[in-house]
Protein backbone atom coordinates (compact mmCIF):
# COMPACT_ATOMS: atom_id res chain seq x y z
CA UNK A 1 0.00 0.00 0.00
CA UNK A 2 2.60 2.57 1.03
CA UNK A 3 4.89 1.79 -1.88
CA UNK A 4 2.17 1.65 -4.50
CA UNK A 5 -1.24 3.29 -4.23
CA UNK A 6 -0.84 5.06 -0.84
CA UNK A 7 1.11 8.14 -2.01
CA UNK A 8 -1.24 8.47 -4.96
CA UNK A 9 -4.19 8.58 -2.58
CA UNK A 10 -2.81 11.55 -0.67
CA UNK A 11 -1.89 13.37 -3.87
CA UNK A 12 -5.31 12.72 -5.40
CA UNK A 13 -7.36 13.96 -2.47
CA UNK A 14 -5.26 17.11 -2.24
CA UNK A 15 -5.90 17.92 -5.90
CA UNK A 16 -9.54 17.02 -6.55
CA UNK A 17 -11.14 19.02 -3.74
CA UNK A 18 -12.03 22.61 -4.73
CA UNK A 19 -10.09 25.32 -2.91
CA UNK A 20 -13.10 26.74 -1.09
CA UNK A 21 -13.92 23.31 0.43
CA UNK A 22 -10.34 22.12 0.91
CA UNK A 23 -10.39 22.04 4.72
CA UNK A 24 -13.68 20.20 5.09
CA UNK A 25 -13.02 17.93 2.12
CA UNK A 26 -9.55 16.90 3.29
CA UNK A 27 -10.92 16.26 6.77
CA UNK A 28 -13.65 13.99 5.44
CA UNK A 29 -11.24 12.15 3.14
CA UNK A 30 -8.75 11.56 5.95
CA UNK A 31 -11.57 10.36 8.22
CA UNK A 32 -12.69 7.91 5.53
CA UNK A 33 -9.11 6.67 4.98
CA UNK A 34 -8.66 6.01 8.71
CA UNK A 35 -12.04 4.25 8.98
CA UNK A 36 -11.09 1.98 6.07
CA UNK A 37 -7.68 1.35 7.67
CA UNK A 38 -9.43 0.40 10.90
CA UNK A 39 -11.76 -2.01 9.06
CA UNK A 40 -8.80 -3.57 7.24
CA UNK A 41 -6.99 -4.07 10.55
CA UNK A 42 -10.11 -5.56 12.06
CA UNK A 43 -10.74 -7.94 9.15
CA UNK A 44 -7.13 -9.07 8.62
CA UNK A 45 -6.90 -11.51 11.56
CA UNK A 46 -10.26 -13.04 10.65
CA UNK A 47 -9.19 -13.54 7.04
CA UNK A 48 -5.86 -14.92 8.18
CA UNK A 49 -7.48 -17.57 10.34
CA UNK A 50 -10.16 -18.42 7.76
CA UNK A 51 -8.14 -18.37 4.53
CA UNK A 52 -4.52 -18.72 5.58
CA UNK A 53 -1.60 -16.42 4.87
CA UNK A 54 -1.32 -16.97 1.11
CA UNK A 55 -4.97 -16.39 0.25
CA UNK A 56 -5.29 -13.46 2.64
CA UNK A 57 -2.49 -11.62 0.90
CA UNK A 58 -3.92 -12.66 -2.46
CA UNK A 59 -7.13 -10.83 -1.51
CA UNK A 60 -5.12 -7.70 -0.69
CA UNK A 61 -3.13 -8.01 -3.94
CA UNK A 62 -6.37 -8.21 -5.92
CA UNK A 63 -7.74 -5.14 -4.14
CA UNK A 64 -4.47 -3.31 -4.88
CA UNK A 65 -4.59 -4.23 -8.56
CA UNK A 66 -8.22 -3.09 -8.79
CA UNK A 67 -7.21 0.20 -7.14
CA UNK A 68 -4.43 0.75 -9.66
CA UNK A 69 -6.83 -0.01 -12.53
CA UNK A 70 -9.36 2.45 -11.13
CA UNK A 71 -6.75 5.19 -10.96
CA UNK A 72 -5.45 4.42 -14.45
CA UNK A 73 -8.87 4.48 -16.12
CA UNK A 74 -10.86 7.02 -14.11
CA UNK A 75 -8.51 9.60 -12.57
CA UNK A 76 -7.64 12.45 -14.94
CA UNK A 77 -4.03 13.47 -15.54
CA UNK A 78 -3.09 16.59 -13.56
CA UNK A 79 0.60 16.83 -14.41
CA UNK A 80 1.66 20.36 -15.26
CA UNK A 81 -1.70 21.92 -14.28
CA UNK A 82 -2.37 24.40 -11.52
CA UNK A 83 -5.00 23.69 -8.86
CA UNK A 84 -7.25 26.29 -10.48
CA UNK A 85 -6.99 24.57 -13.87
CA UNK A 86 -7.81 21.21 -12.29
CA UNK A 87 -10.84 22.70 -10.54
CA UNK A 88 -12.03 24.23 -13.81
CA UNK A 89 -11.57 20.87 -15.57
CA UNK A 90 -13.73 19.09 -12.97
CA UNK A 91 -16.33 21.85 -13.06
CA UNK A 92 -16.73 21.63 -16.84
CA UNK A 93 -16.56 17.83 -17.05
CA UNK A 94 -20.31 17.14 -16.92
CA UNK A 95 -20.98 19.91 -19.40
CA UNK A 96 -18.50 18.40 -21.89
CA UNK A 97 -19.95 14.91 -21.47
CA UNK A 98 -23.46 16.21 -22.06
CA UNK A 99 -22.35 18.14 -25.16
CA UNK A 100 -20.59 15.05 -26.55
CA UNK A 101 -23.67 12.91 -25.87
CA UNK A 102 -25.83 15.46 -27.69
CA UNK A 103 -23.58 15.34 -30.77
CA UNK A 104 -23.81 11.54 -30.95
CA UNK A 105 -27.62 11.59 -31.39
Amino acid sequence: MQACIGPLLWLLISEIIPLRFRGLGMGLCVLFVWVVNFIMGLVFPTLLSALGLNFTFLVFVIVGILSICFVYYFVPETKGKTLEEIEKQFRNYNRKVMQMAGKEN
